[in-house]
């Protein structure tokens, strides 16, 4: 809870931080690009064309604060398959792990005794089968050869090892599945949460870069609008002193 908290006040303050300094960004600019007008003018209207784009930061900092930090680190970690059960790796070289996280305990280790597989170089998800090939020797060695195939069953628990993959595949043929192994890191990727936040941070990221386009068009616009309209005014000053005599004299 405290670290929550703690995480939306540094949110909070980097947006605050990040408005203020936008804003008096395009405050200057807008200032400096009003000309032919009093200074008083040039201000208010620079500070009022600034304020969307101190919104706009106010807005999207936090949002791509929260995206950038809930991205999990590459190549390691956990994901959940539909079935329940979960995937973990190292590293993208390396064999993985299939456990079921009931048996996770407290200090977020597992008990690889119960309903698991080490050592896992090919997978393939089929409902609430799992089946691949995986290593006999231990530590999990790289990605070489293959000792023992295998049908789990999320189900009840149960793993069947096989010699061969001929076996495997008359195992599941009695089960709908045919047997397309892949590598254990490409499956782990496709169920991992990372690409999902990836995906959606490349979403934010453009719809972020159009709303800011959008924006800046916006205060160009009114930049050489407002410049237009001093113009006029300037020039309508001048007509009106020579049609008078009076204000000429």
């Amino acid at each position: 809870m405290a670290a929550a908290l703690g995480a939306v006040i540094v949110f909070a303050l980097l947006a605050i931080v990040s408005s203020v300094f936008v804003w008096f960004l395009f405050f200057v600019l807008s200032t400096l690009l009003l000309r032919d007008m009093a200074w008083v003018e040039r201000l208010a209207l620079g500070g009022q064309y600034a304020l969307p784009f101190a919104g706009f930061a106010l807005l999207s900092t936090p949002l791509l604060l929260f995206t950038m930090g809930g991205y999990p680190s590459v190549g390691s970690g956990t994901c959940t398959l539909p079935n329940g059960y979960k995937l973990m790796v190292t590293k993208d070289t390396d064999p993985g792990w299939v456990f079921n996280p009931v048996n996770e305990n407290s200090e977020k280790s597992v008990d690889w005794k119960k309903d698991s597989v080490s050592c896992v170089d090919q997978i393939q998800v089929e409902g609430h089968y799992i089946l691949g090939t995986r290593t006999a020797r231990w530590p999990c060695p790289p990605l070489r050869g293959t000792d023992i195939y295998f049908l789990l069953d999320t189900d009840t628990g149960k793993v069947d090892g096989f010699t061969s993959e001929a076996a495997l595949r008359e195992a599941v043929s009695g089960l709908g599945v045919s047997v397309k192994l892949e590598r254990f890191y490409d499956v782990y990727r496709r169920f991992d949460p990372a690409r999902l936040i990836g995906r959606a941070a490349v979403t934010v990221a453009i719809l972020l870069a159009l709303v800011l386009l959008g924006l800046v068009l916006w205060w160009r616009n009114r930049i050489l609008a407002s410049r237009r309209d001093a113009e006029r005014r300037f020039f309508a000053s001048l007509s009106g002193v020579a049609m008078d005599p009076k204000k000429s004299a």
